[in-house]
C-alpha cells in the first residue's frame, strides 16, 4: 500500500549538526511523490461499555509455561492534546499518584499481602485508548484474594488523599530519576532517542531536553498537594469500560464470568499499605560497636575509588 509523504515522520538523533541532518532528509526524501488523493486516516475507535455497567470484557487464558498473572486496564477514549508546560504538569501529577499507589503495593505485598507484585501504569495505546493498567502477580492459585487486596489499597487511594510525607518521599525519588537522564545525556544512545522521539509522535507529543524536564518538575513541586493528588488519582481510576484478563498455567481454574464477577465486586478500602515515614535518625539507632582499625588504604587505579582495609579483615570500596 503506498504512504503519503504528509503521513510520514523522519526521524534522525545522534552527534550531528542538525543542519547537515535536515539537508540528508531533504536530499534523499525531499521528491517523495505518491500518485493519487490520500485516504482518511484510520480510525482506531473509542472505548465502549458494555449496557450491564463499567466493567467489559473479561478473558482467560491458559499458558501452561507462563506464570499467573491478572491485568486490567480502565479505558478512556484518547484524544490529541497540546503538550504545554500545564500539561505536563498534570501528567507529573499523575505520574506521582501512580508512585505513592505503586509503594503502598510494595509495602502491602511485604506485609504479608496475598500476591508477589502489583503495580499502576498509565499508558497511551495507539491514538486508540487513555489507559491505566494494573497489573498483578499473584503467591499462588488464589487469585481471587489478590485481586481484591491489590483492589483494595487502590480503593483507599480513591478514597483518602495521600499524607505529605508520603509526598514528599514519592517527590524524592522522582526527583532522583529526572537528574539521571541528565547526568548520563552524554552516554544516551542515538537509537534510544529516536524510539523516544517515534512514541511522542504517534501520539502527537512532544520530547523535552532531561533538563528541561528536571527543571518544570522541580517548579512543579508546589502543585503536589495532597488534594490534587487525590483528584489526579480519581481520574487516572475513571472511564468508560474495565477490561480484565488472567494467565493462568492450569485449565478450569478460572473462567471469563469469574475474572467478570470478580472485578465487579466491591471491595473496602485497605489503609494499612499507607507508609509511615516518620524521620529516622542515627540517635535512633542502636550502636554499631566500637570503631574498626583503618589498616591500609590502596588507590584501585579508577578515579574518586579508594579501597579500605580493616585489621579485622573487612575490605570496603570507597
Amino acid at each position: 500500500l503506498p504512504i503519503w509523504p504528509d503521513r510520514a515522520v523522519i526521524v534522525a538523533a545522534g552527534d550531528a549538526d542538525p543542519a547537515v541532518l535536515a539537508a540528508l532528509v531533504g536530499k534523499y526524501f525531499g521528491d517523495w511523490k505518491v500518485p493519487g488523493k490520500p485516504v482518511p486516516a484510520p480510525s482506531f475507535g473509542d472505548p465502549v461499555a458494555p449496557a450491564d455497567g463499567n466493567v467489559g470484557e473479561a478473558q482467560v487464558i491458559v499458558e501452561p509455561d507462563f506464570p499467573r498473572a491478572v491485568t486490567y486496564a480502565v479505558l478512556r477514549p484518547w484524544r490529541p492534546v497540546n503538550d504545554t508546560i500545564v500539561y505536563n504538569q498534570g501528567l507529573m501529577t499523575d505520574a506521582l499518584a501512580q508512585a505513592i499507589i505503586n509503594q503502598r503495593l510494595e509495602a502491602r505485598a511485604r506485609g504479608g499481602g496475598s500476591y508477589l507484585v502489583a503495580q499502576v501504569n498509565q499508558q497511551d495505546v495507539s491514538r486508540s485508548a487513555d489507559t491505566t493498567q494494573v497489573s498483578v502477580t499473584p503467591l499462588g492459585e488464589d487469585w481471587q484474594a489478590a485481586l481484591r487486596d491489590v483492589r483494595a489499597v487502590i480503593a483507599d487511594a480513591l478514597d483518602q488523599p495521600p499524607t505529605q510525607d508520603e509526598i514528599d518521599r514519592a517527590v524524592a525519588e522522582m526527583d532522583v530519576a529526572y537528574q539521571v537522564p541528565v547526568e548520563q545525556r552524554t552516554l544516551l544512545p542515538g537509537a534510544r532517542l529516536a524510539d523516544d522521539l517515534v512514541q511522542a509522535v504517534n501520539i502527537r507529543e512532544t520530547v523535552a531536553a532531561p533538563e528541561a524536564v528536571l527543571r518544570i518538575f522541580r517548579e512543579s513541586v508546589p502543585l503536589f498537594t495532597p488534594e490534587r493528588v487525590l483528584e489526579h488519582t480519581r481520574k487516572l481510576f475513571s472511564g468508560t469500560v474495565t477490561r480484565a484478563i488472567y494467565i493462568t498455567p492450569r485449565q478450569g481454574e478460572a473462567d471469563a464470568a469469574s475474572l467478570k464477577l470478580a472485578m465487579q465486586t466491591a471491595v473496602a478500602p485497605d489503609p494499612s499499605a499507607r507508609l509511615l515515614t516518620a524521620p529516622i535518625s542515627f540517635a535512633d539507632m542502636p550502636p554499631v560497636g566500637t570503631p574498626g582499625t583503618v589498616a591500609a588504604i590502596k588507590s584501585t587505579g579508577l578515579p574518586g575509588i579508594d579501597q579500605v582495609e580493616f585489621a579485622n579483615g573487612v575490605k570496603a570500596l570507597l
